[in-house]
């Protein structure tokens, strides 16, 4: 049932950490075709809790997409009491609640980056939410703020201040045009 479990999280996990989005395109892509490597300090399975967590600098690896944070827990929905339930429940889409990724959180694929305190996925709602100290990164030119929202289904982006920070935006915009011409002379 762990293996199951463990599978689904990883096709999920995926999904939320390898999120990329595509040169000269205001869409985000999966890449969930790549092997996935994950390696930390311990790995803990809590049945009672529903949670499997990595910790000790764990570091998630898919391609050339690198997910890096002290802690990564996995939350699932509780497990059916009863037969029937079990059944009904191996038909939904998955079991994966949520994923938090704790302390000097790090996403790098190819020239972007996105940092944070701590990040969640909520897979009900299909978004990610990075808190405390939130950056994204591409070349020189940078966004920050409080909290960065990524709505995937919307393929929409946001970035909020607060009492502590305002939105801070630095933007080279030769540097994004030259980044459009490789990517329009690759196609």
């Amino acid at each position: 049932m762990i293996r199951k479990h463990t599978y689904i999280f990883l096709m999920l996990f995926f999904f939320f950490c390898y999120v990329e989005i595509c040169p000269g395109k205001n869409t985000l892509t999966a890449r969930t075709d790549k092997p996935i490597q994950i390696t930390a300090a311990r790995m803990e399975a809590f049945k009672n809790r529903s949670q499997i967590v990595f910790s000790g600098n764990a570091t998630v690896v898919q391609g050339d997409s690198v997910l890096k944070a002290e802690k990564l827990i996995l939350h699932y929905r509780q497990q059916p009491k009863t037969e029937k339930a079990q059944k009904a429940r191996d038909n939904q889409a998955g079991d994966l609640e949520k994923i938090e990724a704790r302390g000097n959180v790090s996403v790098v694929q190819g020239t972007r980056k996105a940092t944070a305190d701590e990040a969640v996925y909520v897979q009900a709602e299909n978004k990610i939410i990075m808190t405390g100290n939130a950056e994204l990164k591409e070349g020189k030119s940078s966004i920050r703020g409080e909290r960065v929202i990524i709505l995937l289904d919307e393929d929409k982006g946001i970035v909020e201040g607060g009492e502590r920070m305002r939105v801070k935006a630095v933007i080279y915009p030769q540097e994004r045009r030259q980044t459009e011409n490789q990517s329009t002379m690759k196609n």
